[in-house]
C-alpha cells in the first residue's frame, strides 16, 4: 500500500516544480547585429526649422545573461555597443551614429513574473547627426540629455521591433556644445528574424493552428490535474483486484 500513497504525492511534487516561475525563452549573454535597420529623425534647429530625415544602417548590441534583479521579473542588461545609419534630409544627405563617449545602456524585462513575453524593453540612447553643414554645426549630439526609447517585444533578439523616443525635446548641441535646437521624435526598426536554414532538403512551410492561451488552460488542467489522478485511481482498482 506505501506505492499506492507515493504515487498522489509523486505528481504533487511534479505539479510543485513545474508551477516554478523561470524565464525560457531568454537566450545566454551575446551580441545581436542588426541589419539592415531604419531610423527617423525630426529635429528642429534654430534659425533652420523643423526637419525630418530618414536613414538606414545597422545596430550592434550587447546583452547580458538573464537574472532576477530582486522582484521576481527576469531582466537583461543591454547596451548599444555600435550603430550607423546613412540617408536624407532637408538638409541634404546625414548620417546618424552613436554616441564615441556616452553610453547608450537599456534593458529586457519581464511585465509579469514567469512570463518572457510580452516584456519591456528600452533604451537611454546618445547618437550624433552628422551633416553637410559648416562647423561648429556639422556634427550635433543630444549629449548629456539621453534619449529614452522604449517598446514591448515578444521575442529576444526582438526581430522586426519598432523602438520610439518616448520623450520629446531632447537638447540639440553643435560641436562646441552650444544648444542648437530639439530633437523632436526618433524611432529605429530592428529588421525581421533571418529565415530558417531548411533541413534535410528543401524547406516546406506547413501551418499549425494556434490556441489562444485561454483556450489552452482546460488542456493544462487536463493533463497536469485530472490524468494523473485517474491513472493513481487505476493503480490502486489494480492493486485492490490483485489482493
Amino acid at each position: 500500500m506505501k506505492k499506492v500513497y507515493f504515487l498522489p504525492i509523486f505528481w504533487v511534487f511534479v505539479l510543485g516544480i513545474a508551477s516554478i516561475p523561470s524565464a525560457q525563452c531568454y537566450p545566454p549573454a551575446g551580441t545581436y547585429h542588426f541589419d539592415p535597420c531604419t531610423a527617423q529623425a525630426t529635429i528642429q534647429i534654430i534659425l533652420v526649422g523643423t526637419v525630418t530625415g530618414t536613414v538606414n544602417g545597422s545596430i550592434d548590441v550587447q546583452a547580458s545573461n538573464p537574472y532576477d534583479p530582486g522582484d521576481g521579473r527576469i531582466k537583461i542588461d543591454e547596451e548599444i555597443i555600435s550603430s550607423y545609419f546613412v540617408g536624407t534630409s532637408p538638409l541634404g544627405p546625414i548620417a546618424i551614429t552613436g554616441s564615441p563617449t556616452a553610453v547608450s545602456s537599456g534593458a529586457i524585462q519581464q511585465q509579469v513574473a514567469g512570463n518572457d513575453f510580452p516584456a519591456d524593453s528600452w533604451f537611454n540612447a546618445f547618437f550624433e547627426i552628422h551633416t553637410t553643414l559648416p562647423s561648429p554645426y556639422s556634427t550635433i549630439h543630444n549629449y548629456p540629455y539621453p534619449i529614452p526609447m522604449g517598446a514591448i517585444i515578444y521575442s529576444v533578439p526582438p526581430y522586426g521591433t519598432t523602438y520610439i523616443s518616448t520623450t520629446t525635446d531632447i537638447p540639440l548641441f553643435d560641436e562646441l556644445n552650444n544648444p542648437i535646437g530639439l530633437l523632436k521624435y526618433m524611432s529605429f526598426t530592428l529588421p525581421p528574424p533571418p529565415p530558417a536554414p531548411p533541413v534535410g532538403g528543401k524547406a516546406t512551410p506547413i501551418n499549425l493552428p494556434t490556441i489562444k492561451p485561454e483556450l489552452q488552460i482546460p488542456w493544462i488542467w487536463l493533463t497536469t490535474i485530472i490524468l494523473p489522478f485517474v491513472a493513481t485511481a487505476a493503480f490502486v482498482k489494480l492493486k485492490k483486484k490483485e489482493q
